[in-house]
């Protein structure tokens, strides 16, 4: 059961396990497995403040710092002016904004990350200084309203597989392919393996089809170019996530090759590249 007691417990345990010195907030809260709902229904306001003091601790200042939401939209505001683009969840990790994408859904912001655009030109809607990323975000916009639902989610899929970093070098890629399939279906996607005509590594949501490959030598990206020819005849589109590549420069010519033929074709293919 989870009360204040198994609370106090928990913090404390987790307090001797940093050798004594008070654990901050997520932390505790990943300790215990249980979320920010439980500890205020217990504890009321400032809950963790008030979780520390029970404990014979002083407030973890830290803990309380929130961003700023101005800060928020400046960061958000200068990574599409340097992208020339909306920003996605993977561009704001690694420009080390904050707070992540996780951590602008809670409170104090409740900020779900495609809300973005829309809250930013309200924020900047009369100040002249960001007009730039003002018609950025009015051109995508127009873009989204001409482009299919199929379009969209496609992108959103791809953006969520780009975030997603391997826990470690796998030997074989079966290994990959198994984390990669956990990792989406904790994204709530529906997943299968091996099914339908050109059975691909992964169907998600039984409409987009994703191959991975661990270090692919050439005559295995010839066959995945193969592979990526019938899945999009089947789905329209197709996902290649390519893992451990020790030749850069084959990579690349491979990349642009799917680029010149599925442009060309009309037909949305993504490459995702992960690890070296």
């Amino acid at each position: 059961m989870v009360d204040k007691e198994f609370c106090k417990t928990k913090y404390l345990e987790l307090k001797s396990k940093n050798g004594g010195k008070p654990p901050k907030r997520d932390d505790y809260l990943r300790f215990c497995g249980i979320n920010d709902r439980i500890i205020d229904k217990l504890f009321g306001s400032n809950s963790y403040s008030k979780l520390q003091k029970e404990c014979g601790d002083a407030p973890n200042k830290l803990t309380l710092t929130r961003t700023p939401l101005f800060e928020i939209f400046i960061q958000w505001g200068e990574l599409a002016r340097q992208h020339g683009r909306i920003p996605t969840q993977a561009d704001w990790l690694e420009a080390g904004c904050k707070p992540g994408p996780t951590g602008l859904a809670k409170r104090p912001h409740y900020i779900k990350w495609p809300e973005l655009p829309n809250r930013f030109l309200d924020y900047a809607r009369n100040k002249n200084d960001w007009f730039d990323v003002i018609a950025i975000i009015k051109s995508s916009n127009a873009q989204e309203d001409n482009a299919s639902p199929h379009s969209r989610n496609l992108e959103e899929l791809v953006s969520i597989i780009k975030e997603w970093t391997p826990d470690r070098k796998r030997i074989i890629e079966e290994g990959y392919k198994i984390e990669l399939r956990k990792y989406l279906q904790g994204k709530k996607y529906i997943l299968e393996e091996e099914t339908g005509e050109s059975r691909p590594d992964l169907l998600v949501n039984r409409i987009y089809p994703i191959e991975l490959k661990k270090d692919p030598s050439l005559s295995e990206y010839d066959r995945l170019f193969g592979q990526l020819i019938r899945h999009s005849l089947l789905f329209g589109s197709a996902i290649a996530v390519i893992t451990d590549t020790s030749s850069l420069d084959r990579f690349n010519k491979f990349s642009q090759n799917v680029e010149d033929v599925f442009q060309k074709l009309g037909v949305s293919v993504r490459l995702i590249r992960k690890g070296t």
